[in-house]
């Protein structure tokens, strides 16, 4: 299987098994047949945040929580909870001394909380990759009416292969065009926005032949 292939759903959901399992990007690309830097794009990019329990109350990620005295600051005479740390309905959105905790593993791979072995027991925001979810926005990015058209999966993963290949020999994307104009589904000036949306996944604007030199 290309490396470079676009992800399907099946291969999404086995990324999240995977991740359930706690196995490493490496891991996980080499079970896919996939670069390890496809497996942490894929995650960054679609990683959901969850802000309510299965119970559907608010998470509060808030540093002060544990020892934190306010009350009544939704403007209630009267609450039975003690304090508004402990409030279902959340007071991150009212209280002027909130300030999000986040956790530092969510900084570093996986990027998300599947598999963590604390995560029914924290309490702080959380972020997890849903095959679901990273589908249906891959789609909706396929479809984006900025495209002026939609492309099959196939199509897109096509014009991605032709155009990274031509762009190493440093050619322009009108050049690509004119080479494969026969072949590829879509005009010059598509290529460039394409390229520009970053909707062809491995080549962003900075592989353009006028670019390059910008790079950090």
């Amino acid at each position: 299987m290309s490396k470079h292939q676009h992800l399907t759903l099946e291969e999404r959901v086995q990324i999240k098994v995977k991740l359930d399992a706690a196995c490493s990007f490496r891991k996980i690309a080499k079970d896919l047949g996939k670069s390890p830097t496809t497996i942490s794009q894929e995650i960054r990019k679609h990683r959901r945040r969850i802000e309510k329990n299965a119970f559907n109350t608010l998470y509060n990620p808030c540093k002060h929580r544990h020892h934190c005295s306010a009350k009544l600051l939704c403007g209630r005479l009267y609450c039975e909870k003690k304090t508004c740390a402990s409030c279902k309905e959340g007071c991150s959105s009212l209280c002027p001394h909130f300030e999000e905790e986040h956790c530092p593993l969510l900084q570093k791979a996986p990027f998300v909380c599947n598999g963590c072995k604390q995560k029914n027991r924290c309490g702080l925001t959380r972020y997890e990759y849903m095959p679901s979810v990273a589908q249906q926005e891959y789609l909706e990015l396929l479809s984006d009416a900025r495209l002026g058209r939609s492309y099959l999966p196939e199509e897109i993963t096509f014009i991605n292969e032709t155009v990274k290949a031509d762009l190493k020999r440093g050619l322009s994307p009108y050049a690509i065009w004119a080479n494969h104009q026969n072949e590829l589904p879509c005009s010059h000036r598509t290529i460039y926005r394409l390229i520009q949306d970053r909707a062809l996944g491995d080549v962003s604007a900075f592989d353009l032949p006028y670019k390059i030199r910008y790079r950090p």
